[in-house]
């Protein structure tokens, strides 16, 4: 049985998928309020990985999950300058797609890597009760996250 965490984590990135395909198929009035509810589901989860689950993986004594790690902080990173970029930019431009696209494919490989490698070698670190514990954590941020006024802006300052 996969974990609780892994589910809640493979959840958020199937709904960022779906947003990605969905906005770049809809009209360009729709795109902007995509483009919102994309850049709050992202930085929420993202968020919610820096602050309960990589913490627990960096202790890890392991050369390679260290380094996976520091990529996966790294991405975080190019993608929050992403949607900064991407939000002073007109969805109707074409510089606005293009760097939609860079951060579409690097999102899509993070999620991959993560869905893969990294899911893998939490179970042979952690023990259910531990993969729980965060997991908890994450649901209880994401329900604090979706009270009223707590958007995309929000979030940045907290990040």
């Amino acid at each position: 049985m996969e974990s609780k965490l892994f589910e809640i984590l493979k959840k958020d990135h199937l709904e960022a998928r779906k947003l990605m395909e969905e906005l770049l198929t809809a009209p360009a009035e729709k795109r902007h309020g995509l483009f919102i509810d994309l850049g709050d589901a992202v930085s929420l989860h993202m968020q919610i990985e820096e602050q309960n689950l990589y913490p627990m993986l960096q202790k890890i004594d392991d050369k390679k999950m260290r380094a996976t790690m520091k990529d996966a902080l790294r991405e975080h990173q190019e993608t929050k300058e992403l949607l900064r970029q991407l939000d002073r930019k007109d969805v109707q431009d074409n510089a606005w797609e293009q760097t939609f696209r860079l951060m579409q494919q690097g999102l899509l490989k993070h999620m991959q890597i993560e869905e893969g490698d990294v899911f893998e070698k939490c179970t042979l670190f952690f023990e259910d009760k531990q993969l729980d514990e965060i997991a908890k954590k994450c649901i209880d941020q994401k329900q604090a996250a979706q009270q009223p006024g707590r958007g995309m802006a929000e979030q940045e300052k907290r990040v």
